[in-house]
């Protein structure tokens, strides 16, 4: 039987490579205005692999990263047995209720099937911003 050491990456390594993505999104022309607030001690912190990066893409794809005044956000949040990953962003104009939701959906799908019933996904917007949270305890 898998383990879920088995289905996790170490946070450290998933944070390289969204380094790596926002680097080179940084040489475009036009760059993205995101804020990454994470722990400093990433030591025995493991996600689900592309957790992450399937977050930022989100964001990437659907919110509007231009203004220096609405940053996206990517924060993570250590606290005992609890990892809280939270963004937010503005999002792109034009883009409200487009889209069918099938990314977020297939993450949810991997949560559950990588910690079962010790993670949960929540997602919501106010019409001008949309943020997710994943806790997993």
């Amino acid at each position: 039987m898998e383990s879920i050491q088995d289905k996790v990456t170490p946070l450290g390594t998933e944070l390289e490579v969204l380094g790596e993505m926002i680097a080179k999104f940084a040489a475009q022309s036009t760059p993205p205005y995101v804020i990454l607030a994470s722990p400093d001690k990433l030591e025995n912190l493991f996600v689900m692999p592309r957790l992450i990066m399937c977050l930022a893409q989100n964001m990437y794809k659907h919110g509007d990263l231009t203004k220096a005044e609405y940053p996206g956000l990517i924060r993570i949040e250590h606290h005992l047995a609890t990892l809280r990953i939270t963004t937010k962003n503005l999002i792109r104009p034009n883009r409200l209720g487009a889209g069918f939701y099938s990314g977020m959906d297939d993450l949810r799908k991997r949560l559950a099937y990588t910690y079962g019933g010790a993670a949960s996904m929540e997602t919501w917007s106010d019409g001008k911003f949309f943020e997710v949270r994943v806790v997993i305890w």
